[in-house]
């Protein structure tokens, strides 16, 4: 009689699958803010460095108006401040996405160690059952060698394996 396979750890298995789905997922979604951040501070500093090219054009074309000057030089200070504020927030949310990485890497971890143990245990289970059969073939093979049946093939040199010698019939021709 064949049991079934039963891993004892499979609720836990799947809790740790679950945790490691959604570890994978927060991961996922801060990997996705970690780039967007990133994407708006390049774009700021592009933003940034052709505003600073476009006022240098300006200034080597001629004379320009004070006050205008001072709200150009405004606007690249606050650009400054918003690129700064923008590499800050592409580093914190890149530091975040790291966390939520080693976070979802040991979830991966205990997953792979809980899979690992039910192979082993697999393995065992059908260790077990091949020995079993194994046992109960040579049981069978006993209780047949020990009952008396009906006979078997004979062994080869045994003395059922030689045939009764009968004597030579006289032919006709002797006489």
């Amino acid at each position: 009689m064949r049991r079934a396979f039963r891993f004892r750890l499979a609720r836990v298995q799947r809790v740790r699958d679950a945790e490691e789905r959604l570890a994978r997922a927060a991961w996922g979604e801060a990997q996705a803010a970690a780039h967007e951040a990133a994407d708006r501070r390049e774009r700021r500093a592009r933003a940034l460095a052709d505003a600073r090219s476009e006022l240098v054009r300006i200034l080597e074309a001629g004379p320009v108006d004070p006050v205008w000057l001072g709200s150009a030089q405004e606007a690249l200070g606050n650009g400054v401040i918003a690129l700064r504020r923008a590499h800050e927030q592409a580093r914190t949310l890149a530091e975040r996405a790291e966390r939520f990485a080693l976070a979802w890497r040991e979830r991966d971890r205990d997953r792979r160690a809980l899979a690992k143990l039910e192979e082993r245990a697999r393995a065992r289970h059908r260790a077990e059952l091949e020995r079993a059969e194994a046992l109960e073939q040579d049981e069978r093979a006993l209780s047949r060698a020990a009952s008396p049946g009906p006979p078997g093939p004979p062994e080869p040199g045994s003395p059922r394996d030689r045939a009764p010698i009968k004597p030579r019939a006289e032919s006709a021709d002797q006489g």
